[in-house]
């Protein structure tokens, strides 16, 4: 009698990502050899795991193997009948798929796709792959997943926050940080394919970063956490977020369970932190232009490192964004605003108006500061 499909263990974790009510992570990892239905050898054995040390990480599904008896790919329904269980009994919105570089055939990955969203029937559902370094073929159009985490602009967004360049990115540079905010100047079809974040549960938390490479902390710190949330909830693509990110937790990261510590909002700069991001999601919700993937650079001071852009919806609702990249005070700002109508914006991070005349709009930002505008 062959073994139940339930008898290798399916690591499977929620969590949310931008709008999706609910999500979860699946680990496929899988394997080229033959020798076992399910699983190669553990970790160590070069005889019959025939990936380099990056992706040897412990027993992997074969999604090779074939079961002539029972005429069925034993890894493959096991995986399927896992996600069926989720989507039909919880009814996630999304699955996101585990490393996904260690997937060698792209076709394998395109009938999970299928096959998730045939099970979602008419209900929306998203596809998210962990595919890392980078490589936007792994969605859009020809891709097999419908979108990928866009880790280059993590790379440059979370040097900007901490302000400590490395090899490969510096801090300010506006052309960069612009071109990486378009998802299709980085190589994928549209902004819809990518997830955009700052942090994740494989990286050192936003608020650790800054202590310790950085060497910032204090009121500081949580002004430029809020400019990181900022970008994040006000550029095109998927937002995600790491629990605890939206209130500051700054455990490092380790093996061991971390629980989040909530008496985190009991303090002052933490609950403004938290509050901040809940408006900046509200906003989203508010302005469709805003989870549109329409995206105009409007200004780019390098110098200053000042930039603006814009956002807009199918009815040609405009949302405004301005940001001081830098963190030092950048006082008075004119941004042109070509084609855009005069009169009263209101500010809807602070609340309060100004008047756009002769299409310049005229403001004040202080260190790492993030403003958004909408008409009237």
């Amino acid at each position: 009698m062959a073994p139940p499909m339930t008898s290798v263990a399916l690591w499977m974790n929620v969590m949310r990502a931008g709008y999706a009510s609910s999500m979860m992570q699946f680990s496929i990892t899988p394997t080229l050899t033959l020798h076992l239905p399910l699983l190669t050898t553990p970790t160590g054995s070069t005889k019959k795991n025939p990936d380099g040390k990056e992706l040897d990480f412990g027993p992997k599904f074969n999604y090779e193997y074939y079961d002539e008896v029972l005429n069925i790919w034993p890894a493959r329904q096991h995986v399927i009948n896992g996600i069926n269980l989720w989507v039909s009994t919880f009814h996630l919105d999304g699955v996101r798929l585990d490393s996904t570089r260690a997937v060698k055939h792209y076709e394998l990955l395109r009938w999970f796709n299928d096959e998730m969203h045939k099970r979602a029937d008419l209900k929306p559902f998203i596809t998210i792959a962990e595919h890392l370094p980078q490589d936007p073929s792994i969605t859009g159009v020809a891709g097999p997943i419908d979108a990928a985490w866009h880790d280059n602009f993590y790379r440059q967004i979370i040097t900007t926050i901490v302000g400590v360049g490395d090899d490969n990115h510096e801090p300010f540079v506006t052309d960069e940080i612009l071109r990486l905010m378009d998802a299709r100047q980085d190589g994928f079809d549209s902004p819809y394919n990518t997830v955009n974040y700052i942090n994740n549960h494989d990286l050192e938390r936003v608020m650790y970063l800054l202590g310790a490479q950085g060497n910032i902390f204090d009121n500081e710190a949580f002004r430029r956490n809020k400019l990181g949330a900022s970008l994040l909830l006000t550029v095109p693509g998927i937002p995600m977020l790491w629990m605890g990110e939206e209130f500051g937790h700054a455990a490092p990261k380790n093996e061991k369970r971390q629980p989040l510590d909530w008496s985190l909002l009991n303090n002052e700069r933490n609950k403004s932190l938290w509050e901040h991001y809940c408006h900046l999601i509200n906003l989203r919700k508010m302005h469709p232009a805003l989870y549109s993937d329409h995206f105009e650079i409007i200004a780019n001071f390098a110098d200053r490192g000042i930039i603006a852009f814009k956002r807009w919806d199918e009815k040609g609702n405009v949302v405004v964004i301005v940001v001081n990249l830098k963190p030092q005070y950048a006082g008075s700002v004119e941004i042109p605003l070509p084609n855009i109508e005069n009169g009263r914006w209101h500010e809807a991070i602070y609340d309060y108006e100004v008047l756009v005349q002769r299409n310049c709009l005229s403001d004040t930002l202080a260190e790492s500061e993030v403003k958004v505008y909408f008409k009237c």
